[in-house]
């Protein structure tokens, strides 16, 4: 849970550094590697794997090279998919317990 609130919480700054910086010369100072048309293609691809491979209690794909900004918590995220599905695997007999 605590990956999906950061990732969110990073998009969100990153949508409002952007909108600081709109053209009307409101705002000042540059936004920090501010995310391309590429970039937001690769991470709604990212992010569409990772909602069909949980769906599908499917292996979480490997992740493509993100922007810095979004690339610890995505990886963060795959992580604990990956954790889900194989706790959903493993018969609760042989399960470890919870970290």
């Amino acid at each position: 849970m605590a990956a999906c609130q950061r990732l969110v919480y990073r998009v969100l700054g990153a949508c409002w550094d952007m909108e600081r910086q709109l053209p009307d010369g409101t705002g000042g100072g540059a936004v920090a590697a501010a995310p391309t048309m590429q970039d937001a293609q690769r991470i709604d691809a990212a992010l569409q794997d990772q909602a069909h491979a949980l769906a599908g209690a499917a292996v979480a794909p490997v992740l493509p090279p993100l922007p810095p900004l979004l690339e610890p918590d995505m990886g963060d995220l795959r992580e604990l998919l990956v954790q889900l599905r194989e706790r959903a695997l493993t018969p609760p007999a042989t399960r470890a317990p919870p970290r």
